[in-house]
């Protein structure tokens, strides 16, 4: 969460806000977890909208060529896409929170 309000472009607060509420679902020791948009979006009281442009935000925070591409700079991962099961029921995306100051000593 400080990697994100400590950074020289973070997004607006209410963007923070939906990435902070989807840090509280994550399990802590392994920094992975499950969240639908419509999850976020209901927990942070924004719209879906404003929870795609947060999530895109801490997949790209930096200006690097090739938008969408730079892994070195990510602060999360979306390691599993949610969707539509067969039954009707949604499966919701697998997120991994990627540390930088981990990434910047090698360690993740």
């Amino acid at each position: 969460m400080s990697a994100v309000r400590d950074h020289p472009r973070r997004p607006p607060a209410a963007q923070r806000y939906v990435l902070d509420q989807l840090a509280l679902r994550m399990d802590w020791t392994n920094s992975t977890g499950f969240a639908s948009g419509f999850q976020l979006a209901a927990d942070a009281s924004v719209t879906e909208r404003t929870v795609i442009r947060a999530t895109v935000w801490a997949r790209h925070p930096c200006d690097c060529p090739g938008k969408g591409q730079c892994v070195s700079h990510a602060l999360l991962r979306q390691t599993r896409r949610g969707r539509q099961l067969r039954n009707g029921l949604m499966q919701a995306s697998e997120w991994l929170l990627v540390d930088p100051a981990a990434k910047s000593q090698g360690v993740r």
